[in-house]
Protein backbone atom coordinates (compact mmCIF):
# COMPACT_ATOMS: atom_id res chain seq x y z
CA UNK A 1 0.00 0.00 0.00
CA UNK A 2 1.96 3.77 -1.29
CA UNK A 3 0.38 6.52 0.54
CA UNK A 4 2.91 9.01 0.23
CA UNK A 5 6.23 10.49 1.64
CA UNK A 6 7.99 7.26 2.21
CA UNK A 7 6.25 6.81 5.23
CA UNK A 8 2.73 5.73 5.44
CA UNK A 9 3.94 2.61 3.17
CA UNK A 10 2.46 -1.01 4.16
CA UNK A 11 2.51 -4.47 3.07
CA UNK A 12 2.79 -5.76 0.01
CA UNK A 13 0.15 -7.83 -1.44
CA UNK A 14 3.06 -10.98 -1.99
CA UNK A 15 3.60 -13.08 1.07
CA UNK A 16 6.88 -14.64 0.27
CA UNK A 17 6.16 -17.53 2.85
CA UNK A 18 3.38 -18.82 0.28
CA UNK A 19 5.18 -18.39 -2.93
CA UNK A 20 7.52 -19.94 -4.90
CA UNK A 21 8.34 -18.09 -7.83
CA UNK A 22 7.72 -14.03 -8.85
CA UNK A 23 7.54 -12.61 -12.54
CA UNK A 24 7.22 -9.45 -13.81
CA UNK A 25 7.33 -7.99 -17.73
CA UNK A 26 6.75 -4.71 -18.40
CA UNK A 27 5.85 -5.34 -22.06
CA UNK A 28 5.81 -8.01 -24.47
CA UNK A 29 4.09 -10.75 -22.58
CA UNK A 30 2.40 -13.73 -23.87
CA UNK A 31 -1.40 -14.63 -24.41
CA UNK A 32 -1.94 -16.36 -21.71
CA UNK A 33 -2.01 -12.91 -19.53
CA UNK A 34 -5.36 -12.05 -21.36
CA UNK A 35 -6.20 -8.11 -21.61
CA UNK A 36 -3.34 -6.95 -19.32
CA UNK A 37 -2.18 -3.66 -21.48
CA UNK A 38 0.50 -2.40 -19.16
CA UNK A 39 2.47 -4.78 -17.32
CA UNK A 40 1.93 -8.29 -15.37
CA UNK A 41 2.78 -9.87 -12.13
CA UNK A 42 2.72 -12.91 -12.16
CA UNK A 43 2.84 -14.95 -8.73
CA UNK A 44 3.27 -18.79 -8.30
CA UNK A 45 1.91 -20.34 -5.19
CA UNK A 46 3.33 -22.96 -3.39
CA UNK A 47 1.66 -26.54 -4.25
CA UNK A 48 3.07 -28.24 -0.84
CA UNK A 49 3.25 -32.25 -0.62
CA UNK A 50 3.62 -32.00 3.15
CA UNK A 51 3.16 -30.27 5.85
CA UNK A 52 5.23 -26.61 6.53
CA UNK A 53 5.23 -24.23 9.13
CA UNK A 54 7.41 -20.96 10.27
CA UNK A 55 7.48 -18.06 12.33
CA UNK A 56 9.48 -14.88 12.03
CA UNK A 57 9.91 -11.89 14.43
CA UNK A 58 12.05 -9.05 14.50
CA UNK A 59 11.60 -5.57 15.68
CA UNK A 60 10.11 -4.08 12.63
CA UNK A 61 7.47 -7.05 12.91
CA UNK A 62 6.81 -10.90 12.66
CA UNK A 63 5.21 -13.39 10.08
CA UNK A 64 3.72 -16.70 10.69
CA UNK A 65 2.73 -19.03 8.00
CA UNK A 66 1.57 -23.32 7.15
CA UNK A 67 0.83 -25.03 4.44
CA UNK A 68 -0.43 -28.99 4.18
CA UNK A 69 -1.44 -31.42 1.75
CA UNK A 70 -3.38 -34.36 3.16
CA UNK A 71 -3.01 -37.85 2.86
CA UNK A 72 -5.63 -38.22 0.11
CA UNK A 73 -3.57 -35.65 -1.82
CA UNK A 74 -6.54 -33.95 -3.38
CA UNK A 75 -6.76 -30.67 -1.20
CA UNK A 76 -3.48 -28.58 -0.21
CA UNK A 77 -4.20 -25.35 1.46
CA UNK A 78 -1.77 -22.59 2.52
CA UNK A 79 -2.06 -19.59 5.05
CA UNK A 80 -0.48 -16.28 6.40
CA UNK A 81 -0.10 -13.98 8.42
CA UNK A 82 2.27 -10.81 9.05
CA UNK A 83 2.64 -7.89 10.87
CA UNK A 84 4.98 -5.15 10.39
CA UNK A 85 5.61 -1.62 12.08
CA UNK A 86 8.22 1.09 11.23
CA UNK A 87 7.89 3.24 14.20
CA UNK A 88 11.33 2.64 15.35
CA UNK A 89 12.41 3.99 11.79
CA UNK A 90 10.37 6.57 12.00
CA UNK A 91 11.23 7.89 15.32
CA UNK A 92 15.12 8.77 13.56
CA UNK A 93 13.27 11.01 11.27
CA UNK A 94 14.03 15.10 11.72
CA UNK A 95 10.39 15.58 12.36
CA UNK A 96 10.35 14.56 16.33
CA UNK A 97 6.75 13.28 17.52
CA UNK A 98 4.75 9.97 18.09
CA UNK A 99 4.72 7.75 15.31
CA UNK A 100 2.36 4.78 15.24
CA UNK A 101 2.44 2.58 12.05
CA UNK A 102 0.37 -0.72 12.23
CA UNK A 103 0.14 -3.26 9.11
CA UNK A 104 -1.41 -6.23 9.24
CA UNK A 105 -2.48 -9.08 6.91
CA UNK A 106 -3.67 -13.30 6.16
CA UNK A 107 -3.56 -14.52 3.50
CA UNK A 108 -4.70 -17.95 2.02
CA UNK A 109 -5.11 -20.12 -0.49
CA UNK A 110 -7.12 -23.44 -0.71
CA UNK A 111 -6.79 -26.28 -4.05
CA UNK A 112 -8.79 -28.99 -4.52
CA UNK A 113 -7.88 -31.40 -7.47
CA UNK A 114 -10.98 -32.35 -8.60
CA UNK A 115 -9.66 -34.91 -11.02
CA UNK A 116 -7.02 -35.50 -12.99
CA UNK A 117 -8.07 -33.29 -15.64
CA UNK A 118 -9.64 -30.50 -13.27
CA UNK A 119 -8.90 -28.21 -10.32
CA UNK A 120 -10.25 -26.00 -8.58
CA UNK A 121 -8.49 -22.92 -6.50
CA UNK A 122 -9.25 -20.32 -3.60
CA UNK A 123 -7.76 -17.35 -2.66
CA UNK A 124 -8.48 -14.71 0.14
CA UNK A 125 -6.69 -11.45 1.40
CA UNK A 126 -7.49 -9.53 3.86
CA UNK A 127 -5.24 -6.49 5.09
CA UNK A 128 -5.14 -3.39 7.41
CA UNK A 129 -3.02 -0.68 8.41
CA UNK A 130 -3.12 2.53 9.64
CA UNK A 131 -0.66 5.03 10.34
CA UNK A 132 -1.35 7.80 13.31
CA UNK A 133 1.03 10.56 13.55
CA UNK A 134 1.10 13.31 16.37
CA UNK A 135 3.90 15.76 15.02
CA UNK A 136 5.49 17.76 17.91
CA UNK A 137 8.70 20.43 15.70
CA UNK A 138 10.98 20.02 13.71
CA UNK A 139 14.54 21.66 13.16
CA UNK A 140 16.30 22.21 9.74
CA UNK A 141 19.58 23.90 9.28
CA UNK A 142 21.23 24.50 5.62
CA UNK A 143 23.92 27.27 4.57
CA UNK A 144 27.45 27.69 4.09
CA UNK A 145 30.07 28.10 7.11
CA UNK A 146 29.88 31.51 7.74
CA UNK A 147 25.94 32.08 6.92
CA UNK A 148 24.11 29.17 8.49
CA UNK A 149 19.64 29.23 8.08
CA UNK A 150 17.68 27.28 10.66
CA UNK A 151 14.19 26.72 10.43
CA UNK A 152 12.05 25.74 13.27
CA UNK A 153 8.91 24.47 13.12
CA UNK A 154 6.18 23.88 16.05
CA UNK A 155 3.33 21.25 15.40
CA UNK A 156 0.12 20.86 16.50
CA UNK A 157 -3.12 18.28 15.68
CA UNK A 158 -2.52 15.10 14.56
CA UNK A 159 -3.16 12.99 10.94
CA UNK A 160 -5.16 9.53 11.21
CA UNK A 161 -4.94 6.74 8.14
CA UNK A 162 -6.46 3.87 7.57
CA UNK A 163 -7.06 1.41 5.06
CA UNK A 164 -9.07 -1.67 4.89
CA UNK A 165 -8.85 -4.29 2.07
CA UNK A 166 -10.42 -7.32 1.08
CA UNK A 167 -9.95 -9.59 -2.06
CA UNK A 168 -11.42 -13.08 -3.10
CA UNK A 169 -10.47 -14.54 -6.25
CA UNK A 170 -11.55 -18.32 -7.98
CA UNK A 171 -10.08 -20.46 -10.77
CA UNK A 172 -11.37 -23.33 -12.22
CA UNK A 173 -8.98 -25.15 -14.30
CA UNK A 174 -9.91 -27.92 -17.17
CA UNK A 175 -7.23 -29.71 -18.82
CA UNK A 176 -8.73 -32.62 -21.22
CA UNK A 177 -5.13 -32.87 -22.87
CA UNK A 178 -1.84 -31.92 -22.98
CA UNK A 179 -2.14 -29.82 -26.06
CA UNK A 180 -5.37 -27.96 -24.24
CA UNK A 181 -6.19 -26.33 -20.78
CA UNK A 182 -8.80 -23.80 -19.93
CA UNK A 183 -8.65 -21.46 -16.90
CA UNK A 184 -11.57 -19.36 -15.83
CA UNK A 185 -11.26 -16.89 -12.91
CA UNK A 186 -13.57 -14.57 -10.92
CA UNK A 187 -12.85 -11.78 -8.18
CA UNK A 188 -13.59 -9.62 -6.11
CA UNK A 189 -11.82 -6.65 -4.56
CA UNK A 190 -13.37 -3.78 -1.91
CA UNK A 191 -11.56 -1.32 0.42
CA UNK A 192 -12.52 1.18 2.55
CA UNK A 193 -10.20 4.47 2.73
CA UNK A 194 -9.67 7.23 5.40
CA UNK A 195 -7.23 10.41 5.64
CA UNK A 196 -7.34 12.86 8.40
CA UNK A 197 -5.76 15.99 8.61
CA UNK A 198 -5.64 18.35 11.37
CA UNK A 199 -2.31 19.32 11.81
CA UNK A 200 -0.96 23.71 11.74
CA UNK A 201 2.86 24.64 12.72
CA UNK A 202 4.04 27.87 13.50
CA UNK A 203 7.32 28.32 11.39
CA UNK A 204 10.85 30.14 12.78
CA UNK A 205 13.10 31.15 10.20
CA UNK A 206 16.94 32.65 11.70
CA UNK A 207 20.45 33.23 11.32
CA UNK A 208 22.97 30.39 13.43
CA UNK A 209 25.92 33.02 14.91
CA UNK A 210 28.87 31.34 13.14
CA UNK A 211 31.69 32.59 15.14
CA UNK A 212 32.78 30.93 17.60
CA UNK A 213 33.70 32.98 20.42
CA UNK A 214 30.06 35.38 20.43
CA UNK A 215 27.47 33.57 22.77
CA UNK A 216 24.32 34.11 20.71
Amino acid sequence: LLVRSGQQEGLPFPNYDLISNIGFSAGGFEAKYGDKLSSVLDIQYKVPTEFEAGVTASLLGASFYFNDRPDSGKVYYLFGTRYRTSKYLLNSLNTEGQYDPVFVDMQGLLGINISKKSKLELLGNLSYNSYTFLPLSRSTATGVVNEVIQLDVFFEGQEIDQFITGFGGISYQYTPNELTSYKFLASAYHSLESETFDIIGQYWLGLVETNLGDED
